[in-house]
C-alpha cells in the first residue's frame, strides 16, 4: 500500500516548514530563534496541527524534539558558507512573502542556494550586493507564468523553472557565471 501523493498546496507549506527548522536550527541567538519560532506557529495554524494528515502531525513531533535540544547542540561555526546560504534563504522567504505569493520547491530553492553557497566556498569570496541582483534578475524570470507544467503551477515553481531562469539569464547573474561563456558566446556569433 502506498502513500497517496500530498497535494501541491501542502507539500510546499511542509517544504517550508522543514526549512525553518533549519534556519532555527542554525539560529545563534535567543531572539533570532524566537521570531523563527514564530513563523513556525504560524504556518503550522495555517496548516493545522491538529490535521489528519499523518506527514503534518510528525513535523511538530520532529520540531518538539528539536526546541528540546540543549542550545549548545544547535550552535554552529559563523562561516562565509552559511552566510551565503543564509542570505539566499531570506531573499526566498521574501520572494515567498511577497505580492506574488510564489512558492518555490525544495529543490528549487536548493539550485538556487547550493551555486551561491559553493561560490563562497570555493572563492573564499561573497558578495551580498551582486548575489540580490543577481536573485532580483532570476525572481523577474521565475514570477512569469510557467511555460509548461513541468514549472509548476500558477503559485508554485519547481526545479525546471529555476533552470529556466538560469537559461534566460546566463550570463548575467554573477556569481552563478562569471561572464566567460557570454563573452565566448559573442565572439563566436559575431563570426
Amino acid at each position: 500500500m502506498s502513500t497517496p501523493p500530498l497535494p501541491p498546496n501542502l507539500q510546499a507549506s511542509l517544504a517550508q516548514l522543514f526549512e525553518l527548522f533549519s534556519v532555527y536550527i542554525a539560529a545563534e541567538n535567543v531572539s533570532e530563534r524566537s521570531k523563527i519560532h514564530s513563523q513556525i506557529l504560524e504556518l503550522f495554524s495555517r496548516l493545522g496541527v491538529g490535521s489528519d494528515s499523518i506527514t503534518v502531525r510528525q513535523a511538530a513531533e520532529i520540531f518538539e524534539s528539536i526546541k528540546r535540544e540543549p542550545a549548545t547542540q544547535r550552535t554552529r561555526e559563523a562561516t562565509l558558507v552559511n552566510e551565503a546560504r543564509d542570505f539566499v534563504s531570506t531573499r526566498l522567504r521574501a520572494l515567498e512573502r511577497g505580492p506574488n505569493g510564489l512558492t518555490l520547491t525544495t529543490g528549487a530553492r536548493q539550485l538556487l542556494r547550493i551555486p551561491i553557497a559553493e561560490v563562497a566556498e570555493f572563492t573564499d569570496q561573497f558578495e551580498p550586493e551582486q548575489t540580490a541582483r543577481s536573485l532580483d534578475r532570476l525572481f523577474l524570470t521565475l514570477i512569469e507564468p510557467p511555460t509548461t507544467q513541468a514549472e509548476g503551477t500558477s503559485e508554485i515553481r519547481t526545479s525546471v523553472a529555476v533552470i529556466r531562469a538560469f537559461w534566460r539569464n546566463f550570463c548575467r547573474i554573477p556569481p552563478f557565471c562569471s561572464g566567460g561563456i557570454q563573452d565566448a558566446a559573442e565572439v563566436t556569433l559575431r563570426r
